[in-house]
């Protein structure tokens, strides 16, 4: 929203196809030249969670805030949030 910072989720990420481990990459804008991505993860990451499933950014870009399904054992949601 801020136009300098980006964020992608990808839920077939980092174990490939077929795992759906899922990450979020984010990247920002600076003197006109996106930086190389940071990757975001949970630490408490399961297979098959899908994290990274639906991703948005706070208005001012500082704030993550990243789903996932699944989370445990249980098969609840949750959000992660990163600053």
């Amino acid at each position: 929203r801020d136009g300098k910072t980006c964020i992608l989720g990808l839920i077939y990420g980092p174990g490939g196809a077929g795992t759906m481990n899922g990450k979020a990459l984010v990247s920002v804008k600076s003197n006109g030249v996106w930086t190389s991505p940071i990757e975001l993860m949970p630490v408490d990451g399961m297979r098959d969670e899908s994290f990274g499933l639906r991703v948005l950014l706070s208005g001012d870009g500082t704030t993550a805030f990243i789903s996932s399904y699944n989370n445990n054992a249980n098969h609840q949601d949750a959000i992660y949030i990163f600053v």
